[in-house]
Formats: C-alpha cells, structure tokens, sequence
C-alpha cells in the first residue's frame, strides 16, 4: 500500500509539472498576397502576410517560425532584408546572410511573445525581377522544449504574382482639343524607356479603331516630353482617340481615351483673334450673350483665368506669362468648345 501510495503521488507530481510547463499555440498562415496582383518588371513591392495565433497560451520569443518561398526566377529578395509588422514588431528574419536568390526565408517571433490570439500582418519587400509568373508559399510552424500546435505544423497558404514587361513610356498627359476644323491632340512623357513611336488611333464608337497618325519616340529619356499632332479631318459626331505606345520590341501599351465633337451647330464659326496675343483676345463670329464662361488652362492643364462676363472688348491677357494656352468656351447649355492660343509678347 505504501508503494502505491508513492507512485500515485509520483505521478500527481509529474502532471503537475506537465500542466504548469506544457503550452500550446495554434499558429496559423491565413494567407500570402503580394500588395498588387501585377507589377511591371523592374519595380518593388510587398508581400502581405496575415498570420494568426489561435492559442490557447502565449508563445515565448523564438518559439514562432514562418517559412516563405517563390520563384527567384521571376521575383527576388529585396537585400539586406528587414520585415516590418502590425502587431508590435516582433519578427525578425532567422535566415542569415538572405542574398536576393535565396530559395527559402524564415520569419521569428525572436524580439517578443506572440500573445494568444494575436493577428499579425507582416510586409516582406521583394523586387519584380523579370517576365513571368511565380507561386507564393508560405507555411509555419510551433517547436521549442514543452511547445506543441494542436492543429498540427506547416499550416501554410499560397498566392500569385504576376510581373509584366515595362511600359515604354510613362505618359503623363494626352488632351485632345478642337481648334477650328481640327483636333489638336497633345500629350506628354517623363520617361521613355526603348521607346519607338506613337500610334495615333481614331474611333467612331470605341470598338472599331483605325490608324490614322505616327509620331517618333525620343527613345530613351528621363525628362519631360511633349508631342503634337493634328487631325485635320475628324469625323462629324463623336472622335474618339488613344495612343498605342509602342516599344522597339513590338510590345505596346494604350493611353486613356479622350474625345472631341463635332456636332455643335455653329462652333466652327467662333474665331479667336488675334492669335497670337499679347494683350486681349477677342471672339469674332461669336453670340457672347449666349456665352456661360471662358476659361484660359495653360500646358500642364491647369485653369489660369475664368471670366463669366465676356464682352466685345475682349479678355485680358497681357499678364499672363507668354506659352501656348487652350481656350475653353462654355455656352449658356452647357456644351463647350476649345481653341489654342498663343500669348506672346
């Protein structure tokens, strides 16, 4: 009976200390995205992890590790890696000496506990490396001296990058503005990278495109450019253009849509005079009772002068600063006509 005594007292004793030092934590990967789903080559980016831990007790520094991998074909490691956190910056990255090819990096909860029920969103930079599309993997796991997960390791998830080729230019502007019978469009570039030409294309509808224009590229650039062309012919009714921006290896990129009519009885007879100017621009063949407002927008798009009271001295322009101007006529209904203008001095 004593001997009885003893081992159960024994085994008391040994539960005891498995319930006091045994803990348990449920870390799970609830997903992996790249902050964009498509990115041009050449270009840096996020990865996004949400990582939580279900419990039920803490997990001591070190005790949480998260593995990520993906192809280093077409996405790389940004070096020296450092991640960043939403739940108190407590990952670090366990992989020594990461080089941008590294095929696997795991992720510690090395600089603090990973609380029960924390959700952590965790931002891992890599950089678009070339054309193509690659998996995303990520998987974690619990391990230390009297640690377990109850639902298992390697809890993973998965996502999808795709890196497209660089567009050959970077436009910035793309107007298109009727002056007279024409429509003068213009459009400008802060970057132009093995860029050949523009394609001017017109439609009718936005389904049927046509041709109807070519501009030379500057190539290679890094400063702003500016491009002109006219459409001396436009269509009655509805113009629609785009431009195809078109790189020396045949690959394109489109513009935004823009467009011009030429439905408004009577528009083409409003003649701006003198152009250029220097000091007032007056509107010949023009109902200016008929008139809501006239707007001066310099190049880079921005209004520069309204006047809601136009009469037959004309609009005061002699202290604005010489360049070429759009003019923009708004009629008592709304609808609303262009015309360039120079100032000059």
């Amino acid at each position: 009976m004593g001997m009885k005594k003893i081992i159960l007292a024994f085994a008391f004793i040994v539960c005891g200390f498995t319930k006091i030092f045994a803990q348990s934590g449920d870390l799970e990967v609830v997903s992996i995205d790249p902050e964009v789903t498509t990115i041009e080559k050449g270009k840096e980016l996020a990865l996004i992890l949400q990582l939580n831990q279900n419990g039920p007790d803490n997990l001591p520094p070190g005790s949480a590790r998260v593995s990520i991998s993906f192809n280093t074909a077409i996405l790389r490691w940004k070096t020296p890696l450092v991640v960043t956190d939403d739940c108190g910056n407590v990952w670090t990255v366990q992989t020594s000496n990461v080089q941008p090819t590294t095929a696997l990096v795991q992720l510690r909860n090395n600089n603090a506990v990973l609380p029960n029920l924390a959700q952590c969103f965790i931002r891992i930079p890599v950089v678009a490396y070339e054309v193509g599309t690659t998996p995303l993997t990520a998987t974690s796991t619990v391990f230390g001296a009297g640690l377990s997960d109850p639902n298992g390791t390697n809890q993973g998830s998965t996502g999808t990058l795709v890196v497209t080729a660089p567009l050959p230019v970077k436009l910035v502007k793309f107007t298109a503005v009727k002056e007279n019978k024409t429509t003068i469009l213009d459009w400008a570039t802060t970057e132009e990278v093995n860029s050949d030409r523009f394609d001017v294309e017109r439609s009718s509808n936005g389904k049927a495109w046509s041709t109807i224009g070519s501009v030379k590229s500057n190539g290679e650039s890094a400063a702003l450019r500016n491009y002109s062309w006219p459409d001396a012919q436009p269509l009655m009714g509805e113009n629609l253009y785009r431009l195809k921006m078109i790189d020396k290896d045949a690959t394109f990129a489109y513009s935004r849509i823009v467009s011009v009519k030429f439905d408004h009885p009577g528009d083409s007879g409003v003649v701006v005079y003198p152009n250029p100017v220097s000091e007032r621009i007056y509107l010949l063949d023009a109902d200016l009772s008929s008139l809501r407002s006239a707007e001066l927008i310099n190049p880079e798009g921005k209004l520069v002068l309204r006047s809601s009271s136009i009469s037959a001295n004309g609009i005061v322009v002699d202290h604005m600063t010489p360049g070429l101007y759009t003019l923009r006529l708004t009629d008592n209904v709304g609808k609303i006509s262009s015309r360039k203008v120079v100032i000059a001095r």
